[in-house]
């Protein structure tokens, strides 16, 4: 049990430490979308992003999965 606990921490950690975000632009690029898909899809909430001021930092560990 603490075996996994351990490695629980150790995920979260390098999540933590190594959290790497993308740009409206790259996130279009990765995606094969356009920009302004990207923005709607951050409005209706389908992709997750912090606004920092009229920019918007969308974390790349979400599109790990897909």
């Amino acid at each position: 049990m603490n075996t996994e606990k351990e490695l629980i921490a150790d995920i979260v950690k390098e999540v933590l430490i190594n959290h790497n975000y993308l740009s409206v632009k790259e996130c279009a690029a990765k995606l094969n979308l356009t920009v302004r898909t990207v923005r709607s899809l951050i409005v209706k909430k389908e992709i997750f992003a912090k606004q920092l001021g009229n920019k918007f930092r969308i974390p790349e560990i979400q599109f790990f999965n897909k």
